[in-house]
């Protein structure tokens, strides 16, 4: 086995930031999962559910030229949710889930917040191949 550098069409392969922040809000999503089906307790399961979303957040305010906000959720609220440039119902889950007290995520809210934060992190995709590649010039 050996790595070969040279010209071709991989070789200047430029991987952006929000892709990697996208896998890893992909990774927190499946990590999610995994901790559900081992009967994670419902602390870790907003944790980590939360922490998915907030990647994807990250990535979408990434790819838009926002950087490291101090408060994600609100930078995604202002530039995403408010401006109906990401789905209201799932951008809504980002919203619920960070402003939802550790207290009330109990029973079938424990299972429906992992499988918000999948959805989340699904459209999070959508969105940014929307911002990518715009249908008539509007992103």
């Amino acid at each position: 086995f050996s790595v070969v550098r040279g010209s071709g069409e991989c070789a200047g392969a430029v991987v952006l930031r929000a892709d990697l922040l996208l896998v890893d809000a992909d990774e927190a999503a499946e990590a999610l999962q995994a901790e559900l089906d081992g009967a994670a307790s419902p602390a870790d399961v907003q944790r980590l559910a939360l922490r998915a979303m907030e990647l994807g957040a990250r990535a979408l305010l990434d790819a838009h030229g926002q950087t490291d906000p101090d408060d994600p959720v609100a930078a995604f609220r202002a530039t995403f949710y408010d401006t109906g440039r990401i789905f209201e119902g799932v951008g809504h889950y980002l919203l619920h889930a960070a402003d939802e007290p550790l207290a009330e995520v109990t029973g079938d809210r424990v299972r429906r917040l992992a499988v918000e934060a999948a959805l989340f992190v699904e459209e999070v995709h959508a969105a940014l191949g929307r911002l990518r590649n715009p249908v008539g010039g509007v992103a």
